[in-house]
């Protein structure tokens, strides 16, 4: 988008950085389902998340665009909701349908 081209690389940083951090979960990649088929308006400042669920488990990445930090509530199974803190550097999750959550990455 004209005038913002000094935010062009690091953005593409933030995905490699997103993509390095979900390489550890080949396994969602490969057969899990997505959660979130969301793309974020432009220059949205607000909270964006993206998963997958394979069985049981599930992997949130989500990242609070602008400044600042927020939360988003996530029900990877549809009956249990998650609230997940999300900051400007990103965050991944990784959530077990039993409830418990632990940050996988960020």
């Amino acid at each position: 988008m004209a005038g913002y081209e000094d935010m062009a690389l690091p953005e593409v940083e933030d995905a490699v950085a997103a993509y390095d951090d979900l390489l550890a979960f080949r396994e969602f990649l490969a057969g899990g389902e997505v959660l979130n088929y969301q793309v974020p308006r432009e220059l949205d400042d607000g909270v964006v998340w993206s998963g997958m669920r394979l069985g049981d488990r599930a992997v949130i990445r989500i990242f609070k665009q602008g400044g600042g930090t927020g939360r988003q509530e996530v029900r990877p199974w549809g009956e249990k909701t998650f609230e997940l803190e999300a900051a400007r550097e990103g965050r991944s999750y990784l959530l077990e349908r039993s409830g418990e959550v632990k940050v996988a990455a960020g």
